[in-house]
């Protein structure tokens, strides 16, 4: 009978094919990693339903308390997608009772098609005025998809100001009466109605307060807290820090998403 079994002898690998084996070995690694992280981070932000109804809101918000005239941040212009009622990110100054208040971002309203600057203030609890611009720009040149400059500032005793510089359009207002001693800085977003979670994350960048005694914007370098009404992320809007101001030299990354 005839012996058809063959013998593989093990031959020793070479310097460069040993470097090749690994070589291949971390592209695998880095493959199934970076599978994993993105399955983690779709999971985390799942389309999810939410319900935010009557005078009822939900935030994603940091809050920093003390005494400020004014506050400074530069939040990315994402897509909103409200459900029954809005969906805004946002800047607000305020008082800690939250009985007064300044703010500007970009905002989207069930009623219409598009997404527009807006600033806002209220000299009490049933005193709002909100003034809106024309819709944000598309296209290449447009305003999605780059940051947003928000100026919040004491003017005089009796008058705050709230200015946005976009990418393509501004929306500059005149200051408005309200005399306020500003005790907190919030940012973040905010929705209201109900609906299912549907927009893309923006970050709050180089975030600032601006001091009350002499006027000087200068970078967040405490964390401060989560917002009052927050349960964060086990519900939208979720938030979260980036990188700290605590660890940072330029006010710290927050991000906030109903996504």
């Amino acid at each position: 009978m005839t012996n058809n079994t063959v013998s593989y002898v093990a031959l020793p690998l070479s310097e460069m094919q040993l470097f090749a084996v690994f070589l291949i070995l971390l592209s695998v690694y880095f493959f199934c990693s970076s599978g994993q992280v993105k399955a983690a981070e779709l999971a985390k932000h799942a389309p999810m339903s939410y319900s935010c109804v009557g005078f009822a809101r939900c935030y994603g918000v940091n809050d920093w308390n003390g005494p400020n005239h004014g506050a400074y941040t530069e939040m990315d212009v994402v897509q909103l997608h409200a459900g029954s009622l809005i969906m805004n990110n946002t800047l607000w100054v305020t008082t800690s009772d939250l009985s007064q208040w300044a703010e500007g971002g970009y905002k989207v309203h069930s009623t219409m098609l598009y997404e527009f600057w807006y600033w806002a203030y209220s000299a009490g609890d049933t005193d709002y005025h909100e003034y809106d611009s024309g819709g944000l720009h598309t296209g290449t040149y447009g305003d999605f998809g780059h940051p947003a400059a928000v100026y919040v500032w004491w003017e005089d005793s009796s008058h705050w100001n709230v200015a946005i510089y976009g990418n393509a359009t501004s929306w500059l207002p005149n200051g408005f009466p309200l005399s306020m001693n500003a005790t907190v800085i919030q940012i973040g977003q905010e929705i209201g109605g109900s609906g299912v979670s549907s927009d893309g994350a923006a970050n709050f960048n180089y975030n600032q307060y601006i001091s009350p005694s002499n006027g000087s914007y200068n970078y967040q370098f405490q964390d401060g807290q989560i917002g009052e009404f927050v349960t964060q992320n086990t519900s939208p809007p979720y938030s979260d820090w980036n990188t700290r101001p605590s660890g940072s030299t330029s006010g710290g990354s927050w991000w906030a998403c109903t996504c």
